[in-house]
């Protein structure tokens, strides 16, 4: 989809919720792209970034839409520069939150 597309699905959708089950009222939601079959990738609260589909529940793919691209960059051979989790001293897990 174009994003004059996306811009005139969106206020579609604002415009008739009713019509729009898939896409919730009390949600904050962005469409980010789509896919030749149907899906759309959107960044909802806290900037998680989920596959949409009609009648299905949304699938997580990443938790920002930096982490999704440096993911790409990595699975493409690329390097990853995002620092390493922090963990507290002596342990193997990061830290909560973090």
């Amino acid at each position: 989809m174009s994003a004059a597309e996306i811009i005139a699905m969106d206020a579609g959708i604002e415009a008739d919720q009713a019509a729009h089950p898939d896409w919730p009222e009390n949600e904050i939601w962005e469409q980010v792209m789509t896919d030749d079959a149907g899906a759309y990738l959107v960044a909802v609260a806290f900037g998680a970034l989920v596959k949409r589909r009609p009648g299905q529940p949304d699938e997580p793919v990443a938790a920002s839409m930096a982490d999704w691209v440096w993911d790409r960059v990595v699975q493409f051979g690329g390097q990853d520069p995002r620092p390493a989790p922090w963990r507290p001293e002596g342990t193997t897990e990061p830290a909560a939150g973090g």
